[in-house]
Order: structure tokens, then sequence, then C-alpha cells
């Protein structure tokens, strides 16, 4: 397989028009005039920024004889960024781009803007610096594929007909016609595995336990003092439900709201980016709910924590800061603006945001004890947790 990713990093055009090492098949349509098609699942797991990268070096390499500035794009004509909007004008509406990490956005698309139509240029830019736009333009679901929804079979096991010679060689064909869609009621994907999943991506099973533990423990108590809780059981006794995850669903406020709110009790995790290993989250028993934009309310509760998790030694260096006594009235934040927020508001003791750095010292309305300061946030999940 190590060709494979050769191939990968060194064209991923390529990878559109060869059936080797395929490991995925996609039908398109129906009989008789079903298209079908054989691909690679890395490709599909493709982020959507990597997505727009390689989609643009495939365009750029495609006008190189023409182009007047040459590689910088600082350089480039209007002429040039025609060009190149020519190129890709079919393929720039099958872009997510409101699934990018606005860092992202502002490295790599933005410098690309004069290619993109006039209304999406305006969407992106006021989605990315606002917590409250709805954008005019098409706004596409996120790339996830539940692993329900994939017929896990092995290419070996799975006939293909060709029932017609159908031109694959162009990026465009595939990519037009569906392959990447989730929406086609005709599009069928065939996998030797399941290439998504809705379990966690961050708290490994022995977390998830802890945590039940401590939530566990905060039923019976009202207030446990700020040291580690060892529980007794190592069986889950709640479901989790993923209701949310940035890399999938988005990183505003509004995506979080409208995916997370009125879903009762919930808990965040955390992936702190360059921090390898450490999760930083939050046990809300109350759940959020929709206000106003602007608004800002408290639901109190003595039951909600927050924790910092070591994945390496979860016994030794995971800290809980539960709710201190006489401050449970604000224990839980309800606003529209932020994403998870824990604590008073005007403390910034636990909130979770991309639009401005995120940011967790508790020690006001929590226990003291998570000490992180201004962090950026990688990917963060939301469970709900339902008893059984």
């Amino acid at each position: 397989m190590s060709t494979f990713y050769n191939q990968l990093s060194e064209n991923f055009g390529s990878l559109l028009e060869t059936e080797i090492n395929h490991d995925v098949i996609i039908q398109v349509g129906k009989f008789p005039n079903q298209k079908q098609f054989k691909v690679h699942s890395l490709i599909l797991r493709f982020t959507e920024i990597e997505l727009w990268n390689k989609l643009i070096e495939w365009g750029k390499a495609h006008i190189q004889d023409v182009t007047e500035g040459g590689e910088d794009i600082m350089n480039w004509s209007k002429e040039d960024f025609n060009n190149l909007e020519e190129i890709l004008h079919d393929l720039i509406p099958l872009i997510r781009f409101f699934q990018i990490f606005s860092d992202d956005f502002y490295k790599f698309v933005y410098p690309y803007k004069r290619i993109l139509p006039k209304v999406l240029r305006k969407d992106l830019v006021a989605y990315y610096i606002t917590s409250y736009y709805t954008p005019e333009s098409v706004v596409l679901p996120a790339r996830k594929t539940k692993s329900d929804d994939i017929n896990s079979t092995t290419s070996n096991d799975t006939k293909i007909t060709e029932t017609q010679n159908y031109e694959t060689s162009s990026i465009t064909s595939i990519i037009q016609d569906s392959i990447y869609s989730s929406n086609s009621p005709d599009l069928k994907i065939h996998s030797d595995s399941s290439t998504y999943s809705e379990d966690s991506s961050i708290l490994s099973e022995e977390a998830k336990t802890l945590i039940e533990n401590w939530i566990n423990e905060s039923e019976k108590a009202s207030w446990i003092p700020n040291y580690l809780y060892i529980g007794k059981t190592t069986i889950q006794k709640w479901r989790w439900n993923l209701l949310y995850r940035a890399s999938w669903n988005g990183y505003s406020p509004v995506k979080f709201h409208q995916e997370c709110d009125n879903k009762g009790s919930c808990v965040i995790a955390v992936k702190i980016k360059n921090e390898p290993n450490k999760v930083i989250g939050g046990y809300n028993p109350v759940g959020w709910y929709k206000l106003k934009h602007g608004c800002i309310k408290y639901s109190p509760t003595k039951s909600s924590f927050i924790y910092h998790l070591d994945e390496m030694d979860l016994n030794n260096n995971s800290i809980l800061c539960r709710v201190k006594q006489n401050k449970h009235q604000t224990a839980i934040c309800q606003t529209n603006s932020f994403g998870p927020t824990f604590g008073y508001f005007d403390h910034n003791e636990f909130f979770v945001s991309k639009i401005i750095k995120s940011h967790c010292h508790t020690g006001i309305t929590y226990q003291s004890g998570v000490d992180i300061g201004s962090f950026e946030v990688e990917d963060y999940e939301v469970f709900q947790l339902v008893k059984e």
C-alpha cells in the first residue's frame, strides 16, 4: 500500500482515473443507465480543505501554460483568475466551504476569492466573522456517511458489469456524477469496511467509563472535593448518542445549537490543537436551549463538571472540577453567541469557539484545577447521554 500513498501525495487526480487497489465501488443512477466507479476510500476521507487544495492544484496544473503570473497568485492578472475559474466552474459548487476551519479558509480559500461566485464570497466572509449570519448560498451537508448507510462487502464479492464505455479520465466527470454527494437517492456505496464511525474520535472507552463514574457519583452527592474519583464500576451504564462533531457539522455556534439544543444531558469532549492525548470537556445535565441572539441566561445545577483528561494516564493525570457549593446558579451558560459554555460568561471559565480562541480557567463557578487558558480547538464532539 506504500505505492498507493506515494501516488496519493504525488498525483491526486490520477487516483480518480485508476482502479488499481480500489476498495470502494460507487454506483450512480438506476439500471440500465447506472454508472459505476471503482475508487479509493482514502479519497472519500479527505477533509474539505484537502479536497479544495487538491482541486486548486489540479486546476492550476491545467492552466500553467496560459497564466501570465506563473505559480505565485500574487502576480496573477484578472485573466489568470478567469482561466482558473473557467476550469473549476462546475466543481466549485461541490465544495463544502461552510465545513472548513476559519483559519484554513483565510489561508487557503480566501486568496482565490476571485474565482468564487459573488454571493458565495459574501456569504463566506459573513459566516466566518459573525455567529448569527444565515447564508443565501446553498449549504451542502457535511460529508458524513453513517456506518449503517454503507453496505459492507469486499470488492471480490461485488460483481461489476460494464454496461457502457463511460469516460472516467476527467476529474470533472467523476465528481459531477455525485461520487462525493451524500444526497443523491440513486447513489450507492459499497465498501470493504465502514469508512466513517459514530464512535468518539476523541474519547477512549476507558475515558467514557471514567466520566460515567463521575456522573454517577454526582447524582449521589451535591458536592465532592476536587480530586479524581475512581469509580468502582467498569461497565458503562449510559448510551452515548453522538449529536455533533465539529469536523462534520461545522464550527459555528449556529451549527452547534442546531444539533444540540433541547437534547437533555450532554457530555462534550474537546481535542486541543497540538496537544496529543489531552482532552478537555464537561458534563451538562440540563442541556442547552435556544435564545434570542445576544441574550445570556443561566441554568442552575449542582451536578455539572469540567474535566481534563490525559488519555495516556487516566488514573493519575486526569482532573475533575465540580460546581462549587454556592455557585450552582451559574453552572451552565446559555448563549447563542458561542458553542458549549460553562460557568459565568464574563469570567471565561470554559467556552468553546473557533471565531476566537477557546478558553478554560476554572476557579470561579467550578473548583480550581484546570488552568489551560486560551487554546485552539482541533475538533470537538457533543454526546447526548441516555441512561440504559
